[in-house]
């Protein structure tokens, strides 16, 4: 019973019930201006206490779409954010990435380069030796002949002018002395190919 009593619209609808019965009976005489302000703060009240669970009700509604679009803003964002770290992080990866390429590219053809070189280099100075070898050789083996030929020209132009007895141990010593120079030029010539080998 107490909280039958204690509902607003109840107890506005017995307030009014009473003010209406004490004013037909008399206890309570008003004039008609007063009536109407009555009435129609009455009315007011009426359509406030009909009016305001629906209009409670709109607002709570539209508060509740409100939240529910801010809720679907914010995972939005939440999501854009997201996947806006996860793009800078996979660009920062790329880059070092890409940085740890180009430094080992880097390496690979400073490698690559200094291989060549040395390749190119040890090429370069061996056929230079061999070149100069050969030279060595033409050379020596012109003077050889240089040498021959002139042997052979004094030889039979000594051979011609000498007669005689003193003429043919001249001869035999001239042979052997020739002999000796030749033996030790070809010794020198071995040792020089030697010391350029």
């Amino acid at each position: 019973m107490l909280s039958f009593i204690q509902n607003k619209h109840v107890t506005l609808t017995l307030l009014v019930f009473l003010v209406a019965i004490l004013t037909a009976r008399d206890f309570i005489i008003v004039h008609d201006e007063t009536l109407v302000l009555l009435c129609f703060i009455l009315f007011l009240t009426f359509l406030y206490v009909a009016l305001k669970d629906m209009v409670t009700a709109s607002f709570n509604d539209r508060a509740l779409q409100i939240e529910k679009e801010f809720n679907d803003s914010y995972s939005l964002k939440e999501q854009t954010l997201q996947l806006l770290a996860n793009h800078h992080e996979k660009q920062v990866s790329l880059l070092n990435e890409i940085d740890s390429l180009m430094l080992f590219t880097k390496s690979e053809v400073n490698n690559i380069i200094q291989t060549r070189q040395a390749a190119l280099r040890a090429r370069l100075i061996s056929e230079f030796r061999t070149k100069l070898n050969t030279a060595v050789k033409k050379e020596d083996a012109f003077f050889q002949f240089i040498q021959q030929t002139t042997n052979t020209i004094v030889m039979n132009s000594i051979l011609e002018n000498i007669s005689g007895p003193t003429g043919e141990a001249l001869k035999n010593t001239s042979f052997e002395e020739g002999i000796r120079i030749l033996e030790e030029g070809a010794i020198s010539l071995q040792d020089k190919e030697e010391a350029n080998s």
